[in-house]
């Protein structure tokens, strides 16, 4: 409690984490405009915090409400660095005064002291007072990974040909990135580089990527593909052509036709 003189007053809370001093000479009124002789100030349940901010240890209520001082109060929170929430740099902290017929909080002129882990604010009345600290907003998201490419399940159909029948080699593509890109797939035969096809792929997408290659001769033909091997065999067929045949054959046809043809013809009349 604590009557006003001309003297400095300082009233305390019961558990000495926050105090109120009043200056001398100054005149404490209620809303008719009475004077006030005597106050106090006591922990209260906290009422719900502002909006994006949280309440950091007790509230306190300074009464009798609607009290209004003609000079500047100065009120000294203590807080304890433990619950200054994350994220939250203790020069963020400040006393503000809860408005009970709106249920707004009003933040206070504050001086942080982290040395001491104290909180000066001036008022001009008496309200329910608080260490209110701002909740920090979320961090942004991690950037998206970039484009990152992986190949596997390499396969060769058939594994075994004819002379001039096609082979298909096909391998797993796979973007284990989150944003897309392109990749370039080589085919190499016979350590020849055959084909390169570019891929392009959405973020965590897969594709099948078929080549196809055709041998004229017989033989074993290894195939690689970004690093992942393997092979195919190209046989004669005993009843086939040699490679090339199957094409020149009709041009050598139509050729004796052209040409032996019309002279058996005139022969057959000369000979007539």
């Amino acid at each position: 409690m604590a009557h006003f003189a001309a003297a400095t007053r300082l009233i305390f809370s019961g558990d000495g984490n926050l105090d109120v001093l009043i200056p001398e000479w100054t005149n404490a009124r209620d809303n008719s405009g009475g004077l006030i002789t005597a106050m106090e100030c006591t922990a209260v349940e906290a009422p719900p915090p502002p909006a994006a901010a949280s309440i950091v240890g007790t509230a306190y209520d300074l009464t009798p409400d609607g009290t209004s001082f003609d000079k500047l109060v100065t009120i000294t929170c203590k807080y304890q660095p433990s619950q200054v929430p994350e994220g939250v740099a203790e020069a963020e902290l400040a006393v503000s005064c809860y408005q009970e017929d709106s249920g707004d909080w009003t933040s206070l002129v504050s001086i942080v002291d982290p040395e001491t882990n104290t909180i000066k604010a001036f008022a001009n009345h008496t309200s329910v007072f608080a260490v209110v600290a701002p909740i920090p907003p979320p961090p942004p998201p991690p950037p998206p990974t970039p484009a990152a490419f992986s190949t596997g399940m390499l396969t060769v159909t058939p594994a075994e040909v004819e002379i001039g029948e096609p082979v298909e080699i096909s391998v797993r593509l796979t973007n284990t990135g989150e944003e897309a890109g392109s990749y370039p797939l080589a085919l190499e035969v016979n350590g020849s580089a055959a084909e390169t096809k570019e891929v392009t792929l959405t973020g965590g997408d897969s594709k099948t990527v078929v080549f196809t290659t055709v041998i004229g001769e017989a033989g074993d033909y290894p195939v690689v593909v970004d690093g992942l091997a393997g092979s195919f065999t190209v046989k004669r067929s005993p009843y086939s052509l040699p490679f090339g045949w199957n094409v020149m054959a009709p041009i050598i046809a139509g050729i004796f036709l052209a040409i032996f043809l019309p002279l058996r013809l005139r022969k057959k009349k000369v000979d007539a």
